[in-house]
């Protein structure tokens, strides 16, 4: 098989990340692109490129041994279809992260129009503090007060309702916001699983 040029292979891959970003191609479809990139290109720099998203896509189990069989669940609060920044707080689709230290004290809200510390971020039931979801850190106001531990975001981050809901809270807020200028390139890959 002959091989692609540079500004081929650049722009084949440029184009099916932006599919998979904006929801028009699945992680299966991406998989195979990126499978198919890679046997036909010969550049150094875009197969390593490749071969970082697809070990971002390979999902695997992580499996805390703190946990329990409980440690999964999310309960919901009144879950709505589709939301706006207009909807008033009880409409919102919130998450409570049930089952492991650390977590039930914050709630996530998917249609949150606040971008601090993070998109999305979690709300202290108890008070005013905002947790970054990426980094750990909890802030008042806008002041770091202290950083969770990074086992609780891991865990975070590996489960699968929390993951759909934070896919699902930044196609929201990109499309609400597009000259939102984000911390990282990609934001729709979000952090990989770590077993």
């Amino acid at each position: 098989m002959e091989k692609m040029s540079f500004v081929a292979t650049s722009f084949y891959l440029e184009t099916t990340l932006d599919c998979f970003w904006f929801g028009i191609s699945t992680e299966d479809e991406l998989h195979d692109r990126l499978s198919f990139l890679l046997e036909a290109s010969d550049d150094y720099d875009i197969n390593s490129r490749i071969k970082r998203f697809l070990g971002d896509c390979t999902e695997s189990r992580w499996e805390d041994a703190l946990a329990d069989d409980k440690a999964d669940e999310i309960r919901l609060i009144n879950p709505c279809g589709v939301g706006n920044a207009q909807e008033s707080e009880s409409d919102v689709l919130q998450l409570i992260i049930q089952g492991i230290s650390g977590l039930s004290q914050w709630d996530f809200h998917e249609y949150d129009v606040d971008y601090f510390p993070s998109v999305p971020h979690g709300h202290n039931i108890a008070d005013r503090k905002k947790l970054d979801a990426y980094l750990g850190w909890v802030y008042d106001k806008t002041h770091k007060v202290y950083r969770l531990k990074r086992k609780v975001i891991v865990y975070l981050w590996n489960n699968d309702s929390f993951r759909t809901y934070a896919r699902s809270s930044i196609r929201w807020y990109m499309t609400a916001y597009p000259s939102y200028r984000w911390r990282v390139p990609y934001p729709l890959v979000i952090p990989r699983r770590i077993p």
